[in-house]
């Protein structure tokens, strides 16, 4: 294979993975806020600003109990949503069947995305060992290697960040509207919309709370994918200076 060729087919295939490491690093920071706090205090800090206590009458340990058995239910740690606690003044499932079938389907969807994370960080290496071959030899040892994967890496960014600078724009503009598209793409039904005169979560998980956590994710992803920007450079940086150093 000539050069050009070369050095092209290993730019773009590197670019491919760039773009799937910067979804692994998406879906692991929303895993990280999710899950980053196994006594998901977090949460319970969410419920004292939005003043969750004043609109559902029940003891703030049991608010935990029953935020910690839907968190460990959406990872697959519970067979099934519903866990008896005194709400409202009675003992009673917190739950009802219409939380139960929707959160099902949102822990369908965050599992296969935990899935899909997980597959794309196999890719990624599968991809880091072709590019390696395409590209270390013995005149410039890594040199073409961690060029052509930084140079990827920088592109992946501005294709990455732009989808996502688009996506989060809308939701900055109008959280509300963007949630309900989201929603009725993620969705075929209507069963994500709950009646808070009748419906405990939705009372425990008010709006500002999951915009709350998609800027906690955002913060995470840009600290990380930001982190892995900076010792590409650092790396690059060494790496021409090795090699200058090497040529002379």
């Amino acid at each position: 294979m000539k050069n050009g060729k070369k050095n092209t087919l290993s730019l773009v295939i590197s670019i491919i993975g760039m773009l799937l490491l910067l979804a692994a690093i998406l879906i692991g920071s929303f895993r990280i806020t999710l899950y980053g706090d196994s006594n998901f205090k977090w949460l319970e800090n969410e419920y004292i600003k939005y003043n969750v206590a004043d609109n559902l009458n029940m003891t703030d340990a049991d608010r935990m109990k029953v935020t910690s058995h839907m968190m460990r239910f959406l990872i697959g740690y519970e067979d099934e949503l519903s866990i008896v606690i005194n709400v409202e003044g009675k003992e009673q499932d917190f739950f009802n069947d219409q939380d139960r079938f929707h959160m099902g389907e949102v822990r369908n969807i965050f599992m296969s995305g935990i899935i899909l994370g997980d597959i794309a960080l196999i890719l990624v290496v599968i991809i880091l060992v072709i590019v390696g071959i395409l590209t270390i030899n013995r005149d410039n040892k890594y040199v073409e290697f961690i060029t052509v994967i930084s140079k990827g890496y920088f592109i992946a960014c501005g294709i990455f960040f732009a989808i996502v600078a688009f996506i989060g724009a809308a939701f900055a503009i109008d959280f509300s509207r963007a949630f309900e598209i989201f929603h009725g793409l993620a969705f075929d039904n209507n069963l994500w919309l709950f009646d808070p005169n009748t419906d405990f979560m939705i009372r425990m998980l008010p709006e500002g709370l999951f915009m709350d956590a998609a800027f906690r994710a955002g913060a995470c992803f840009l600290i990380i994918s930001g982190s892995i920007l900076i010792a590409l450079v650092v790396l690059k940086l060494i790496s021409k200076r090795t090699s200058s150093l090497r040529t002379k």
